[in-house]
Order: structure tokens, then sequence, then C-alpha cells
């Protein structure tokens, strides 16, 4: 009986003690959650005004665009016009600040008109690169952070990719695939750089290229013929997988894979338009209507043609 009260004693003091170390421990937790998502707010990777998936804009002839703040039906929109009737419509990180913006590749004198900002107004930066008539694509192909355009000279099946916004030669020129393929660019391994992908229009088939050597091609069957293929990182994963504009039904879809299949996801988004790729947007900027395009026509099919027989090699 002499022992009861140090028995009880003990017994009553190792609960406050783990109640106190456990109050260090989440306090800890709590201390290093805050600093973590701070971090993350400062560089945009858990901001709320910053889109988780790449998106879309769509340009019409005269180079109205639309942009999407969410790849979805009744996403904010943000409008505005850049460029002229016939350019080639271009969205781009140029200044390197996370944000996308547009450009104009001018298909008559191969000229390039950069904009810094998503509003009307004249090019923060021009120049010349290419030849008329060539194809250009935006994206970073050095992984330095900043979108640079590059060329495809598709009677000539090849690219030109250059990583400085200026007059000049292309850091990497290789042949590419066969005359009369169209480009596009993505990071397709999430490695930070940008390559070349090709659509070979005549099968429908999908090209990606890891290198600038031309020769590491890996073939997918996505879309159909007369697709107009685009890459982005439609979920977030920090990979570019392809997306196809049907332009006779007006529908977009995308996949959220590098391998054939169907689609995993479509929008109806109108006929006649330019689709581009278009990540890291700020969309606090996002001040106009919500996407709703006009009904999806009924005869339109939303299943994913078979693939196509397995070409050459390009």
């Amino acid at each position: 009986m002499g022992n009861t009260p140090h028995t009880s004693s003990t017994s009553a003091s190792v609960p406050t003690i783990a109640r106190s170390s456990r109050q260090r421990q989440l306090l800890i937790l709590a201390v290093a959650v805050t600093v973590v998502f701070s971090v993350l707010a400062a560089t945009g990777v858990a901001s709320a005004d910053h889109a988780r998936g790449d998106t879309i804009a769509l340009v019409d002839g005269n180079g109205n665009y639309t942009v999407l703040a969410e790849l979805r039906e009744g996403a904010r929109t943000l409008t505005f016009q850049f460029g002229r009737r016939g350019d080639v419509p271009l969205m781009g990180d140029w200044d390197c600040d996370g944000d996308d913006t547009p450009g104009a590749y001018r298909l008559s004198t191969g000229g390039v008109y950069l904009r810094n900002a998503n509003s009307e107004g004249d090019a923060d930066r021009t120049f010349l690169f290419g030849n008329p008539g060539d194809r250009a694509v935006s994206g970073d192909f050095n992984g330095d952070g900043c979108d640079t355009v590059s060329v495809y000279r598709s009677h000539q099946a090849t690219a030109y990719v250059k990583n400085l916004l200026d007059f000049g030669v292309a850091e990497y020129e290789f042949l590419f695939g066969n005359p009369g393929d169209r480009a596009f660019a993505g990071d397709f391994d999430g490695n930070g750089i940008d390559t070349i992908g090709l659509h070979r229009n005549s099968i429908g088939r999908v090209f990606l290229n890891r290198t600038f050597i031309g020769t590491a091609a890996t073939p997918i069957g996505f879309g159909n013929p007369d697709d107009v293929i685009v890459a982005g990182d439609w979920d977030g994963d920090g990979i570019d997988t392809p997306g196809a504009y049907r332009p006779a039904t007006g529908v977009f879809y995308y996949r959220n894979a590098n391998r054939t299949g169907p689609a995993d996801g479509s929008l109806f988004v109108g006929r006649n338009l330019t689709v581009i790729a278009v990540s890291g947007l700020d969309t606090k900027a996002f001040d106009g209507p919500s996407f709703e395009p006009a009904p999806e026509p009924t005869t339109t099919t939303t299943t994913q043609p078979p693939a196509a027989p397995p070409p050459s090699d390009p």
C-alpha cells in the first residue's frame, strides 16, 4: 500500500508528457505545411489563379482570340485581337514571366510578331525567321522557362529549332518525317524541354520525337485524317499529350497518355477555328463571358476511329 501514491503519480505523468510531445509534433507539422504551401503559392504551383492543366485558345480567321481558363464548358474566358487575317496564331511565354501571351507568324514573309500581354495592342518583339510558307510552332526547346518560335519546312520535311527570339540561324536543323507532315511541339516525356511532333494528315498518324535529331519518333494512333493536332498537359501531370481539333464537326478531343487509344475527353468548340494549347495562365485576368459554344451537332461522333496501320518510319 505504501507504493500506491508513487504508482498513481507515475501513471498520471505519462499521458501529460505524451500530450505535450504530440502537441509539439503537431505544431512542427503545421509550420512545415505552412512553409511548403507558401513556397508553392509564391511560385504559382499551388495558386488558385493558375489552371492545374493546360487549356486552349480559339482563334478565328481575323485574329480574334478566346482563351479558356479551363478545358470545359462554362469556363471563364479572356478575349482580345492580335495579328492579321492569314497569320498563323501562336501562344507562348515570350518574356519568361510564367504567362502565355499571343504571337503571330506571317506566312507571306516569315515575320514573327509577339506580344507580352493578353490584350489588343502592338507587338513587343518582331523579327524574321524561316521562309514564307514555313509552319511555325512555339515551345521551350532548351528548358530555360522561356518559349521561342521554331519552324517546320513541310515540303522539305526539315525542322529548324531556335532558342532565341531574334533573327539568326537555328540551333538545331534536322530531317524529320515526310513531305506534307504537319508539326506541333510539346514536352512528351516530362523533362521540361519541348520537342517537335508530327501529324501525318493522310493517315491520321501522330509521331512524337523526344530529341532534336529526328530518328527516335514514337508513332501513335490518335484522331482522324484532316484533324489538326496540338499537344498539351491536359491533366496536369507534367507530360504533354495529343489533342485533336476536328474542323468538320468543331469538336476538340484530348488524350492523357502518349500511346494509341481513344480520347479521354472532348469539347465542342465550334467550326472554322485554329486551336492552340495554352499553359501558365494567370486566370485573375479572365473577365470575359463563360464559354458556351453553340450546341454540338447530333451527327458528331465522340469515339475515335480504329488506329491506322503503321506507316513507314519518319
